[in-house]
């Protein structure tokens, strides 16, 4: 109690998995995103699954996959990957 008001407070804590570090610096190179050159082996239908949910759309003539924030080069190794 404080100055007669009852107050609550939460506290959380997380832990990191050494998997997670490791995915983020394979994505991730100095602070820019990247497509990494293995892509193809952690491309999996989960993984493209979230990538739908998070920077995708719908469009009546099929997907869009937002790729913004990756060069030519990183594009054309998803459209192929893709493909």
């Amino acid at each position: 109690m404080r100055h007669g008001t009852q107050t609550f407070g939460l506290e959380l804590y997380t832990r990191s998995l050494a998997c997670f570090t490791e995915l983020f610096d394979l994505f991730y190179v100095i602070g820019v995103k990247v497509v990494p050159e293995m892509i193809y082996d952690l491309l999996t239908p989960v993984a493209l699954a979230h990538w739908i949910m998070c920077d995708g759309s719908a469009r009546p003539s099929g997907l869009v996959l937002c790729t913004d924030s990756f060069t030519i080069q990183e594009v054309v190794l998803l459209m192929n990957v893709l493909i």
